[in-house]
């Protein structure tokens, strides 16, 4: 049995864990209301995820990674600090 869904939320994370991103088979990532900085590159290993909800951290950009997950349909970034978006986020065609 493999994990499906991870939520993280309300935790004041301050870092995701590597073993976090070894989790292929992964669809849901929850990482709300924590103080994570970053997403780490390592995010685009879940190839399997189709919702990430990062919404209420800290962080200031994506990941140029993040656009290679294709499976990717539901994103939730809002209430971070962005100052920047990759040029890959436009590979996010199912959003």
């Amino acid at each position: 049995m493999q994990l499906r869904r991870l939520n993280l939320d309300q935790n004041q994370l301050t870092h995701l864990a590597d073993e976090v991103c070894n989790l292929r088979l992964l669809e849901e990532l929850t990482i709300s209301d924590n103080r994570l900085v970053e997403i780490p590159q390592r995010i685009s290993n879940l190839n399997s995820l189709r919702v990430l909800l990062v919404q209420d951290n800290y962080i200031n950009k994506l990941p140029q990674s993040i656009g290679q997950i294709s499976t990717l349909t539901t994103l939730h970034i809002h209430g971070n600090s962005f100052t920047e978006f990759h040029c890959s986020f436009g590979n996010l065609k199912n959003l």
